[in-house]
C-alpha cells in the first residue's frame, strides 16, 4: 500500500516513522521544521521522497533549495548562494567510499556544511551505522565538528528501520557512557526515544490533546449497561464516565450515551469514535477560545479535524 501523503512510496512498518516525520515538517513548516537526515540503501527511493516532501513546502510559498552532492563536488552548485532559504537539501551526503573523497571535496563539504550549519538541512545518506560513529568517519572533515552538528544535530530516521534506530540508539549511548560532554547526543537519544504518530495524531500529541484512538479506546472500554457521559478535561484528556458519577467542571461534554443502545462497548466501530472525536475537539476549542467550561456539543462541526488542531495550535502558540 502507497503512503497517502507521498503517492509512489509504499508505507511499510519500517518507514512509517519517516514518512510520518516528513508529512507533519511539510504539512506545517511554521512550526515543526527540522534539521534530519535520511538514512537508506536504495538512493532513488529516499531522493523521491526528499523532493516530494520539497515540493510540498514549495506549495506552500516557502523557498528550498536542493543540491546533489555530485554537482557541489563537480562545482556546479555553489556553496552560498547569498539567498536565503527556509529549507536546504543536500541528496547523497557521503554516496561515495569514504576513501574516494579527495581533500579539495571534504573541504567543500566542510565549507557547506559550515555555511548553512544554522540552517534548516534535510540530508539524505546511504551510510551504515557502523561506519557514521567509527573515529575515521567522525574526524572525516573537521575533527568531528560538522559530524557533531549534523549526525547528531540532525533528527535521524530511516527508509528501513528495522532495528536501525535501535542500534543508532545504542552508538548514542556508547558516547555518552564514554563521557562525552557533546549535549547533541542527549538531544538525539530522546528524539530516537519518541515516538512519531502519524500527521493528525501527532499534531494532538505535540498540542497534548486527546487523539482518535484515545476517543476509540474510552468509548470501547465503557459499560453499556449504564449511562455514559464523554468529556473531556481542562487539560485536554479525554474520559468516558458513568452519567450517575458526572459532576461536571471540564472543557466539554457530549449528549448522554444511554445504556443498551451500544454506543459504547468492545464492539463500537471506529467511525464512531471519528464522529465523537471531531465534536470533541471543536468543543474543547470553543473552550479555549472563551473559557467557558462544559461547552456541550450535539451536533458535528462544519470544521474539519485537521482545520480544528491548527487553530487549537494557533491559541496555543
Amino acid at each position: 500500500m502507497d503512503s497517502m501523503f507521498f503517492p509512489g512510496i509504499a508505507l511499510t512498518q519500517y518507514n512509517q516513522r519517516v514518512l510520518n516525520f516528513l508529512e507533519i515538517q511539510a504539512r506545517l513548516p511554521e512550526y515543526f521544521l527540522e534539521r534530519t537526515i535520511i538514512f537508506g540503501t536504495q538512493k532513488t527511493e529516499h531522493s523521491t521522497l526528499l523532493r516530494m516532501a520539497l515540493s510540498v513546502l514549495e506549495s506552500k510559498k516557502m523557498k528550498t533549495r536542493y543540491v546533489r552532492e555530485d554537482d557541489l563536488l563537480s562545482g556546479n552548485e555553489e556553496v552560498y548562494t547569498g539567498q536565503k532559504y527556509d529549507v536546504i537539501a543536500l541528496d547523497g551526503l557521503f554516496q561515495r567510499p569514504i576513501n574516494e573523497y579527495s581533500q579539495d571535496d571534504k573541504e567543500k563539504l566542510h565549507r557547506f556544511l559550515n555555511v548553512h550549519q544554522h540552517a534548516h538541512l534535510w540530508l539524505t545518506t546511504t551510510l551504515d551505522i557502523e561506519t557514521v560513529f567509527s573515529k575515521i568517519f567522525i574526524n572525516l572533515i573537521d575533527e568531528g565538528i560538522s559530524w557533531s552538528r549534523n549526525f547528531l544535530g540532525c533528527r535521524p530516521v530511516f527508509m528501513n528501520d528495522e532495528g536501525n534506530s535501535q542500534k543508532y540508539l545504542e552508538e548514542v549511548e556508547k558516547h555518552i557512557n564514554a563521557g562525552s560532554l557533546d549535549y547533541r547526543l542527549i538531544q538525539t537519544k530522546e528524539f530516537l526515544n519518541k515516538e512519531i504518530k502519524p500527521y493528525l495524531d501527532g499534531l494532538a500529541a505535540h498540542l497534548n490533546l486527546f487523539t482518535e484512538e484515545d476517543v476509540h479506546r474510552q468509548l470501547r472500554q465503557g459499560n453499556d449497561n449504564q449511562n455514559n457521559v464523554l468529556t473531556v478535561t481542562l487539560d485536554g484528556k479525554v474520559k468516558l464516565i458513568p452519567r450517575e458519577e458526572y459532576q461536571g467542571g471540564g472543557a466539554v461534554r457530549l449528549e448522554s450515551f444511554g445504556a443498551g443502545n451500544g454506543y459504547v462497548g468492545p464492539d463500537v466501530p471506529k467511525h464512531e469514535a471519528s464522529q465523537s472525536y471531531a465534536m470533541l475537539l471543536y468543543g474543547y476549542y470553543l473552550y479555549l477560545t472563551s473559557n467557558v467550561h462544559e461547552q456541550y456539543i450535539d451536533v458535528e462541526p462544519s470544521e474539519s479535524v485537521e482545520e480544528l488542531l491548527k487553530q487549537i495550535l494557533m491559541i496555543r502558540k
